[in-house]
């Protein structure tokens, strides 16, 4: 018999449940994958927030006449000019277990786990050559916070 999914409060919740660190990243524990079926979910949104950006008002101006010519709002056309960019990006993290994931934004699963971080590196630029990559080292530094990310 699988164990009941339990409710939960919010988004936050349930993602850190079946996050790879949380007690449903065994999902076989919780479902019977022998009875699943592929689903499409076609009027499904991404969850959106709103933030605010200071550009200058010549970018903000360039950027209206390329949506015009495009006939699209400057917004989208934006989000275009973003998405296209982070596809231009692979993070390098440390996972608990020891090996190194290779992850594009916004992805929930990696394109690759090396054993090391050298061979992580070297296998992202085989992914993606001109790619800028990322790479997780958390250390304290003498001013201010944490350091995250550095560049190989």
């Amino acid at each position: 018999m699988k164990k009941p999914i339990p409710k939960f409060g919010n988004e936050a919740e349930e993602f850190e449940f079946w996050s790879s660190t949380g007690p449903g990243a065994d999902s076989t524990k919780y479902i019977d994958w022998s009875q699943a079926r592929r689903a499409k979910f076609p009027n499904l949104r991404p969850t959106l927030r709103t933030i605010s950006v200071r550009l200058p008002v010549a970018m903000i101006e360039d950027l209206k006449i390329l949506a015009n010519q495009r006939d699209v709002p400057y917004q989208s056309l934006l989000k275009v000019f973003l998405a296209e960019r982070l596809t231009k990006e692979l993070f390098i993290e440390r996972r608990p277990q020891g090996d190194y994931a290779i992850r594009p934004p916004g992805a929930g699963r990696s394109s690759g786990i090396e054993p090391t971080e050298a061979k992580a590196i070297e296998r992202a630029r085989e992914i993606a050559p001109d790619a800028s990559l990322l790479v997780e080292r958390v250390r304290n530094t003498n001013v201010g916070g944490r350091d995250k990310w550095r560049k190989p």
